[in-house]
């Protein structure tokens, strides 16, 4: 467990409430059971529903998502930090080495179940911080993705959205505003061997939703790709309906289906 201190707030927090830890093994966000009540009670029941509290200078810390989910009053501040915790860990390692380890890691791993839990895990033990992980796993694909596709005419759109498994919207911004995805732009042309096109390239939900719609009859230079999203944990069918709305609302489409020219 990684442990640090967030200036969260300021002299208005006691230090073990402004204080987050980070899970080597999985990335998992901990934060103070006493944002629930009391940290003794929520601790327990934490145990008894065999979610793991850690301890740390005398208070107990919790998974952020199971304490959103068990006490759904905290579910906002939760969410909000941890992002504050993964956007405050420090790293000496550039956007450059998390892609170029990215694409060494995934063909290694690829036939591997849950290999993309083995590779964020790898990249953390290698170094690199949580968020320059996940954002390894979840940009460098599109990145590549679409220097494949770039021959075929296709439109891209230049925003991304990060939504909670429940569907609340994140983040939003522009995919060049990421470091790793500008990153993989730049090398993508360098890294792109067969072995990296098969098992990160098209792993990018874009040649996914391309390929299905050249399979339907569609024209290239006819397709228009929605928003990229991201979950930040596995959404629930609420959160994915959210997520379709707003795809769908992006083109300004009716509730009856996509036309041909729709893509991702």
């Amino acid at each position: 467990m990684d442990w640090f201190v967030s200036d969260m707030g300021g002299d208005k927090f006691p230090r073990w409430m402004r204080t987050f830890g980070i899970s080597k093994e999985n990335g998992e966000v901990f934060v103070p059971a006493a944002i629930a009540g009391d940290e003794r009670e929520v601790g327990l029941r934490a145990k008894g529903n065999g979610v793991p509290c850690f301890h740390h200078n005398e208070h107990a810390y919790v998974p952020a998502t199971w304490l959103s989910r068990a006490f759904p009053g905290t579910r906002e501040v939760c969410e909000k930090l941890t992002l504050i915790a993964r956007n405050n860990v420090p790293s000496q390692a550039t956007a450059s080495e998390v892609v170029t380890q990215y694409t060494l890691l995934a063909p290694q791993l690829a036939p591997q179940a849950e290999s993309d839990t083995a590779i964020a895990r790898m990249l953390r033990e290698r170094g690199f911080t949580w968020e320059q992980s996940r954002d390894a796993l979840w940009f460098t694909p599109i990145a590549f993705g679409r220097r494949v596709l770039q021959s075929k005419g296709m439109t891209f759109s230049e925003e991304f959205f990060v939504f909670s498994p429940d569907g609340e919207i994140l983040q939003k911004g522009r995919l060049l505003d990421n470091e790793i995805y500008r990153a993989a732009i730049e090398l993508a042309p360098a890294l792109l061997s067969d072995s990296v096109i098969k098992h990160v390239a098209f792993q990018s939900p874009e040649i996914r939703s391309f390929m299905e719609a050249i399979s339907k009859g569609s024209n290239p230079t006819d397709l228009k790709g929605a928003p990229v999203v991201f979950f930040s944990g596995r959404p629930t069918s609420a959160g994915l309906e959210r997520a379709r709305r707003m795809t769908r609302s992006y083109f300004g489409l009716d509730r009856d289906g996509p036309p041909s020219g729709h893509a991702g």
